[in-house]
């Protein structure tokens, strides 16, 4: 049933002429091979719900201008995305005002407009529970600038309540990448561990409608036929 699904799935993207948008997708970095380079990956996960996958963002020390080492994973963001999200913020030229983009720790507001050859992207967001002291909660505020294939500008700053909450807001990150190269393309498939990237939109769909090992690696081979 599972593969009947699946190639139904399939047949109804490529015939309705709106595939996955993939001009965007992939491994960015400032250096490519430095393990302290900030990077932005797009990531499916065989145990993430059927039709989403990640986009993991990670500054490395050289573009991190502050950062509370007490603030366990204060240099990391990510976005929990189905296909329909990822066009709507990162593909194409539509305009997005406040677009709610919200899970159990995070909530999003999401602004994006293209102008001048540029993707705009910028994510407010709030109510972050911390994970080892859950009366303490963080904002802050990301911005991607996409431009002829390179993220030509990405920016983070997060800001952690004070104890008590006396004295508002504290920043504990803040960090700035710029002329970030894209070194892989597409989407990175792991199960048990890294199993490969898929390009094509026809791929990607069939990796993400089942997002099992068995999936990952019918939408791999189809890719080296």
């Amino acid at each position: 049933m599972k593969k009947i699904l699946a190639a139904l799935f399939c047949m109804l993207v490529v015939f309705s002429g709106n595939a996955f948008a993939v001009e965007s997708m992939g491994l960015y970095q400032v250096r490519a091979g430095d393990n302290y380079s900030t990077f932005f990956e797009t990531v499916a996960y065989s145990y993430i719900a059927r039709g989403q996958f990640t986009v993991q963002i990670t500054f490395g020390e050289k573009e991190t201008q502050k950062i509370d080492k007490n603030s366990g994973l204060a240099a990391q963001f990510f976005f929990l995305l189905t296909r329909s999200d990822y066009e709507k913020i990162f593909e194409g030229n539509q305009k997005l005002e406040n677009f709610s983009l919200n899970d159990q720790m995070w909530n999003r507001k999401i602004s994006a407009e293209t102008a001048n050859g540029q993707r705009v992207i910028q994510v407010q967001f709030e109510n972050a529970v911390d994970d080892e002291i859950t009366s303490v909660f963080k904002r802050g505020r990301l911005d991607i600038v996409l431009e002829n294939g390179k993220i030509a500008l990405l920016r983070m700053m997060k800001e952690k309540k004070r104890v008590l909450g006396f004295g508002g807001y504290k920043t504990i990150f803040l960090g700035e990448a710029r002329g970030m190269n894209r070194s892989a393309a597409g989407l990175s498939l792991r199960d048990h561990g890294e199993m490969g990237r898929v390009t094509t939109a026809a791929a990607i769909d069939m990796a993400l409608v089942d997002k099992s090992e068995k999936s990952f690696q019918a939408a791999l081979a189809s890719e080296r036929k």
